[in-house]
């Protein structure tokens, strides 16, 4: 269950007990009834594995949980996220259940959904006149995301997006150290210096060299303060860009619209990216014009673009990002040339509920 920005399940998973996240999952991890066609079986993004086989991310799913076989079954019959009074719309959760219960490695899309070819026109369909001054305004980005299975594919269409913006950009540079008890090792500090530091980009940590302008969309990377709407994967805009501190708007959640403020705060990557142990002391946000597929699970936005050029690699990521959108008419897609109406899709028929 994600509420909010509080994914329960994985909050589960990662803390390995018994607690209000395994109550949720009692309430909504179950077999769906085949005979209501609004309903799927719920297709969830698996637990992240670092260079996991898929057994190896099978079996850390709560599907393989020891518990799972004392959880009671209840049965949904309302996709909540979609308008099913809409004709037009009425294929749509049918689709969306294929796509996320058909185990078929290719996907044929549905005509309505648009397409494009090119970077450029996918960012002027879901951000039309971005390049014009005032028109990015806290309901016409909270109502808008491009997704991409990549990082690397997210922090180019975040660059190009800034750079068409028409606002002064300031510029925030990262201090990098090692830890204590590396820096007293010659050997490593030899080894890595500090401009090996800076050039690093670890998941789940804002940029070495962070770039902004005020109005720009960002997304939070850290627990600030969940009281105040400030959580890991709120979107803001931003506001005011000073030396110290960054003022934002909130743009999810039920503090949407409430100014806030961002300090520089010490950052860690975990303990396995690296041979080495560091700090960063950076704003913890990232551009949020576009973001990966895996951070946008739980949203719900009215216009979707999907960068597809690079073929999602994961169980359940493409239903993913065609459900975030409310209407699939309003969802664009960015594909490779040579292919015109079709993708990859994955799914583990083991881990469907």
């Amino acid at each position: 269950m994600v509420l909010g920005s509080a994914n329960e399940i994985k909050q589960y998973l990662d803390g390995r007990y018994i607690g209000p996240p395994e109550a949720a999952w009692h309430i909504f991890g179950h077999y769906m009834h085949e005979e209501v066609p609004t309903v799927t079986q719920l297709a969830l993004h698996l637990p992240v594995v670092p260079k996991g086989v898929r057994e190896e991310i099978v079996n850390a799913s709560l599907r393989c949980s020891d518990l799972w076989d004392d959880i009671c079954v209840l049965t949904l019959n309302l996709n909540m996220r979609l308008n099913t009074t809409d004709l037009e719309n009425a294929a749509f959760p049918n689709f969306l259940m294929e796509v996320g219960t058909n185990p078929q490695e290719v996907v044929h899309l549905l005509s309505i959904i648009g397409r494009c070819q090119h970077l450029n026109e996918l960012l002027s369909r879901v951000y039309p006149q971005l390049d014009v001054t005032n028109t990015s305004t806290p309901i016409f980005l909270t109502e808008r995301t491009i997704l991409s299975a990549r990082n690397d594919d997210v922090n180019a269409i975040n660059g190009t997006a800034l750079n068409i913006f028409p606002e002064n950009r300031y510029t925030y540079l990262a201090a990098d150290k090692m830890s204590e008890d590396d820096e007293m090792d010659r050997s490593i500090t030899n080894r890595y210096p500090n401009e090996y530091l800076n050039s690093l980009d670890p998941t789940g940590l804002p940029p070495f060299k962070l770039e902004l302008k005020v109005g720009c969309p960002i997304i939070l990377l850290r627990n600030i303060a969940p009281k105040d709407g400030l959580c890991n994967g709120t979107r803001m805009m931003v506001v005011r860009c000073g030396s110290r501190i960054i003022e934002v708007k909130i743009l999810t959640g039920e503090q949407f619209g409430k100014l806030a403020f961002i300090p520089r705060i010490s950052l860690s990557p975990s303990s396995l990216d690296f041979p080495f142990h560091m700090t960063m002391r950076q704003f913890p946000v990232r551009l949020a014009y576009a973001m990966t597929i895996n951070k946008s699970q739980g949203q719900s936005v009215k216009f979707v673009g999907v960068d597809l050029r690079t073929l999602v690699f994961s169980h359940g990521q493409l239903y993913v990002v065609l459900s975030r959108c409310t209407s699939f008419d309003r969802i664009t897609v960015l594909l490779p040339e040579e292919e015109a109406d079709s993708t990859t899709n994955i799914v583990y028929p083991e881990v469907l509920l």
